[in-house]
Parts: structure tokens; C-alpha cells; sequence
């Protein structure tokens, strides 16, 4: 037995679809910056290197350069796998969006709820170790995303049913008469549901 998430009707104060390309186009442009950001650090490590593998810094030889630089290769290059994956997925949701493909949002849908899986242990972990207005920060952060997730899910589950066929079904108007007449339209069951 499974709960089943609740809808929004509204993103705030607009729009389902509006809101979610809201919410797209600000992970795009916040995984742009951080992409830009990671690739500056990347510039900065190989800068830094250049200047002190022949002569280190005191207390360093050559070596220790050479693999700490290592060490903030492999960091930073996990980084930017992130968000350039992050800057797809935010990609797909304003496509999604735009072009009415809730598949598409559903990506961005599922990578969202594994993320906030994420920084929910985090909460926990930062909650052992750091203060209490910390771990509050990090809790708000936890239910925003998890706002905006619903907000997502709940544009795909419009889009999803405003494309399904409507199903007329035919009845009788009266006994053993041949006039029949159609009942308002009824949406067909969803062959497969977007999210549960």
C-alpha cells in the first residue's frame, strides 16, 4: 500500500505550468553558474600548479603539488559531472514545459526526489555535528525543494490527463426510443500513472 502524493493547483501565485518554468529556468541558469564557477576553479588548481611545481611552496616539495593538485582535479571534476548532469535534467524540465512532454518532466521528477533524499541525510548528519540553526536552514532548503517537486509532479499529471482521449459514451433518452444522445465527455483511465 502505497501513499500517494498531494497536488498543487497553483505554483504560489500563477500558474501550474508557469511556476514549473519558473522552477526550470532557475535550475538552468543556477547550474550554468555552477558550472562556470567549477570550471574557474579548475583554471585557478592548473594556474597554480604551473607556478609552483618547480619551485613549491616552503614546507612542500614537487610532489605534494603534483597530488594535491590530483586530489582537486578528481573533486572538482566530480562537480562539474554533477551539474552538467543537473543542467540536462533542468534542460529537460523547461522542454518538458514548454513543448507540453510531461516524460520529460518526469526525469526531472525522479532525479528531484532522489536529490532530496540526499540532502535530507544530510540534514540528519549536519543535525549531529553542527548547530540547530543550521540544520533549520538545511530543513527549509529540504521543504522548498520538496514544494517545487510537487509543483512539477502536479504539471505533468495536468498535462497528462488534458491529453488524454475523452470517451462519449451513448445512452437512451427514453423506453425503446431510437434517439440516443451523448453524456458529457469522461476522461479514459490513464494507462499507465505518470507518479505515485
Amino acid at each position: 500500500m502505497g501513499c500517494e502524493l498531494p497536488r498543487v493547483n497553483k505554483c504560489c501565485c500563477c500558474p501550474l505550468r508557469t511556476g514549473a518554468l519558473i522552477i526550470g529556468y532557475y535550475s538552468l541558469i543556477s547550474a550554468g553558474f555552477s558550472l562556470a564557477s567549477t570550471s574557474t576553479l579548475i583554471y585557478q588548481v592548473a594556474q597554480y600548479v604551473a607556478q609552483n611545481q618547480d619551485h613549491p611552496p616552503p614546507g612542500l616539495t614537487s610532489a605534494d603539488v603534483r597530488s594535491k593538485a590530483v586530489r582537486q582535479y578528481i573533486a572538482l571534476g566530480l562537480q562539474l559531472a554533477g551539474y552538467l548532469f543537473y543542467f540536462t535534467i533542468s534542460l529537460l524540465l523547461v522542454i518538458g514545459a514548454h513543448k507540453n512532454k510531461p516524460r520529460y518532466m518526469r526525469h526531472y521528477f525522479i532525479v528531484g526526489i532522489v536529490n532530496l533524499v540526499f540532502n535530507l541525510a544530510v540534514v540528519i548528519v549536519s543535525f549531529l555535528f553542527t548547530g540547530l540553526l543550521v540544520t533549520l536552514w538545511q530543513l527549509s532548503a529540504c521543504g522548498l525543494m520538496f514544494y517545487f517537486l510537487l509543483v512539477i509532479r502536479s504539471t505533468a499529471l495536468e498535462m497528462e490527463e488534458a491529453a488524454r482521449p475523452k470517451v462519449y459514451e451513448m445512452t437512451e433518452t427514453g423506453p425503446r426510443s431510437p434517439n440516443y444522445v451523448l453524456t458529457p465527455p469522461q476522461y479514459a483511465p490513464a494507462q499507465e500513472p505518470l507518479m505515485q
